[in-house]
Parts: C-alpha cells; structure tokens; sequence
C-alpha cells in the first residue's frame, strides 16, 4: 500500500474516531453536560478533539519534517492514534456512572 493511501485511511479512520471518543469523554468528565444534549454534545467533543489531536500532531509533524525525519507523517499520525486511544481509556473511565447519574439510567439514543 503506498504511503500516501495509508496515511489518508489512517487519518479518516481517526477522524471518524474522534466523535465517539470526544462524546465519551465530554459526557463522563463534564458536570454541565446533560442527557438532552446529546447530539450537540457528540458534534462539539468530537471536533474539539479533532481540532486539538490534529493541530498537535500538526505540530509533530512540521518539527519532524524540519528536523528530515523519513516519513514525519506516520509518526505524527502515531501521536494522534496514541492520543485518542488515551482519552478513549479516560473516557470509558466513568462513563456508565455518569450515564447512570445524568440520565437516571436510561439509554441516550
């Protein structure tokens, strides 16, 4: 696979991570978020996430590039992975009691 496919795949695979992740997160950690705003909560975690995760590995990325490093994108993209999978972990964290202590133990959806 070349490198370019792989790095795009990659990215919009953690894009699309992003939503999730962010909503998990948000909902588990934050005392204002409410179990009525759960769409609202979903679209603005998820582009927080993508907005922070990708200018940081942004970051990475042109400090990589600078210092002539083979392939900076990979790497770059391996902080964004790392990252997410982190905040993925802290979110899960918590996430059923804060389910049970927002919404009162019903579904969101």
């Amino acid at each position: 696979m070349k490198r370019k496919l792989r790095n795009v795949i990659w990215l919009l695979l953690l894009l699309a991570l992003s939503f999730p992740v962010g909503f998990a997160y948000q909902f588990a950690h934050n005392n204002m978020a409410q179990c009525f705003e759960v769409e609202t909560t979903f679209i603005t975690s998820g582009i927080a996430m993508i907005i922070v995760f990708g200018g940081i590995s942004l970051i990475v990325r042109a400090i990589l590039r600078r210092r002539k490093y083979q392939d900076p994108t990979k790497i770059a993209l391996t902080v964004y992975t790392v990252l997410i999978v982190i905040f993925m972990l802290i979110g899960a964290y918590g996430f059923e009691d804060a389910l049970l202590q927002k919404c009162g133990g019903e579904t969101l959806w």
